[in-house]
């Protein structure tokens, strides 16, 4: 401080010195402890990753006729910073997935590039879902087990999940080989929410699931199955089981 300063001058260059002091604390706090922080926001903005999912093994019985397959169906899901007006897109959906708004809305708000709202919907809803041309809202196709012979052998072949997993019976005790491996599409958009050329950008294809045969003849297993029941009925029986 020069000696001819003021007492009203010095007051005015300390009050100086101190708030380009906070301000610079403030600078480094924003760029050391902040950033990390910021960067993840911008990265689930702007980086988009979603699943590919394999499709399940066939189970066939000994002549080769399906047993259990696979079907794709349509699942519903959002990039949430591409949707401004978030209420009224979650009322829109909510009237055609059955889903409360305030749920989809939770959804909606959340900070990521990727959210599920619906999981392998009828082809009609995801028709409807599909009209409203909605910019954040895209589809992806999933796969979901079906058994064309409905409940024959279905206490041997057992049941999966949403996730394609086996729980029970053959599902669960050769799910390892069955259910595949699970890819994924990276992507990144710009701030205009369009997908951009990067070296960041790649595709892992998923890699289906092995087929598996067995040794019984679902024809044998239906009249197997069928005179059971009806033994079983005739007679009021407490319990019954069939050998072939």
């Amino acid at each position: 401080m020069y000696k001819g300063a003021t007492p009203r001058i010095r007051k005015v260059l300390y009050a100086l010195i101190i708030v380009f002091a906070l301000l610079g604390i403030r600078l480094v706090f924003v760029q050391l402890g902040a950033a990390k922080p910021l960067s993840a926001i911008a990265s689930n903005q702007y980086r988009l990753a979603v699943p590919l999912l394999p499709k399940r093994g066939v189970i066939y019985d000994r002549n080769l006729k399906e047993l259990a397959i696979t079907i794709n169906l349509n699942s519903v899901f959002a990039e949430p910073f591409r949707i401004k007006d978030k209420g009224s897109v979650s009322q829109k959906l909510a009237n055609i997935l059955g889903i409360s708004r305030d749920e989809i809305y939770r959804k909606l708000s959340q900070e990521k590039g990727f959210v599920w709202l619906a999981r392998k919907v009828s082809p009609d809803t995801a028709r409807r879902v599909l009209a409203l041309n909605i910019k954040g809202i895209d589809f992806v196709k999933e796969p979901q087990r079906a058994y064309p012979n409905g409940v024959i052998a279905s206490h041997i072949m057992g049941f999966t999940d949403m996730d394609n997993n086996g729980i029970e019976g053959l599902e669960l005790r050769f799910d390892k080989y069955l259910k595949g491996v699970t890819g994924c599409r990276y992507a990144i958009r710009d701030a205009k929410q369009r997908e951009v050329p990067s070296y960041e950008y790649k595709e892992i294809q998923p890699m289906d699931g092995d087929n598996m045969v067995l040794t019984i003849d679902s024809v044998i297993q239906s009249i197997a199955e069928r005179e059971l029941e009806n033994g079983f009925k005739k007679y009021n029986a407490k319990g019954a089981c069939v050998i072939v």
